[in-house]
């Protein structure tokens, strides 16, 4: 099922929302092409993307929490390292063991219950901080 961006998920910090809904575009791409006759290809493109693009956006996000002194900067950087780990162990599966059916539910499991989940709770309430600093 895909994932519906809406202003409720906003975080406040147009830089930072950009980025979420750019994740969010990618993520529907990825289960808009789950075809038995793409879906090896797009798993490995969709994974291949995020290993980039996390990198730049939790970087934008942690220049944010140094810049201003976010108070829970330190925990929030501990969810950043904890996504980076899943996202190799996923990787590292599918190097070593190729596609399958089991992987791509877990991807899309974590993938779908990280971007709601982080964004509405602790992104937003970083933006919310972030919004009485900048």
């Amino acid at each position: 099922m895909a994932l519906k961006w809406t202003e409720a998920l906003s975080v406040g910090v147009k830089e930072i929302d950009s980025e979420h809904i750019e994740l969010f575009d990618r993520f529907n791409k990825f289960l808009a092409s789950m075809g038995p006759d793409k879906r090896d290809e797009s798993l490995k493109e969709t994974l291949g993307f995020l290993e980039d693009y996390v990198v730049k956006h939790f970087n934008h996000e942690e220049e944010f929490m140094d810049t201003y002194d976010y108070p829970k900067k330190d925990e929030h950087k501990a969810l950043h390292a904890d996504f980076k780990k899943k996202l190799n162990e996923i990787k590292t599966t599918l190097d070593t063991e190729g596609v399958g059916l089991g992987l791509i539910v877990e991807t899309n499991r974590f993938l779908s219950n990280w971007l709601v989940n982080h964004i509405s709770t602790i992104d937003k309430e970083f933006g919310a901080f972030l919004i009485t600093k900048i």
